[in-house]
């Protein structure tokens, strides 16, 4: 399916890349579950949501409840379908600051880590949650490893280099 999704763009079949998903991710991957696989926006949910979890697990951080994480994600799917009811009409410049507020949401990471997470991880691993909500989200997780505590320091130097 070539079809854009209004904001989102083309929904994909899985999540790419070595850094914890954004939003745009994982409503991308919603989307394709949602209008691709016809699957029901409940389902649609939960799949995206096991398979973010797994890329978190990956990255060894705990993550929330199944639930919670499914009824974040439910809620920005709620101000995406406002957003694309309104677009219809004529833009207005509520409907462009809202559209510009979500863009820049959209760009965050889908933060769906255990309330007490930082307790129980190791400081590399809390540098780099801590480097991956900030906006130019650094640093990375090496898969062939699986083993953040490794290689933190290192991949976030490496990600610091080839911003500039």
């Amino acid at each position: 399916m070539d079809k854009e999704v209004y904001l989102i763009g083309v929904p994909t079949d899985s999540i790419f890349g070595r850094k914890l998903p954004n939003f745009k991710d994982a409503l991308s991957l919603f989307f394709y579950h949602h209008k691709v696989l016809k699957c029901d926006i409940k389902k649609s949910a939960f799949l995206t949501i096991n398979i973010v979890e797994e890329l978190w697990n990956k990255a060894q951080i705990p993550v929330r409840a199944t639930q919670n994480s499914v009824n974040k994600l439910l809620g920005m799917f709620k101000k995406w379908r406002n957003l694309q009811r309104s677009s219809q009409r004529k833009k207005s410049p509520t409907q462009m600051k809202n559209e510009n507020a979500f863009k820049i949401k959209l760009k965050g990471i889908f933060d769906i880590a255990h309330k007490y997470a930082q307790k129980n991880i190791s400081e590399k691993q809390k540098e780099f949650l801590k480097a991956q909500r900030l906006p130019n989200r650094r640093g990375f997780f090496d898969e062939s490893s699986q083993n953040l505590n490794e290689n933190c320091d290192e991949m976030m130097e490496l990600d610091d280099e080839s911003m500039y």
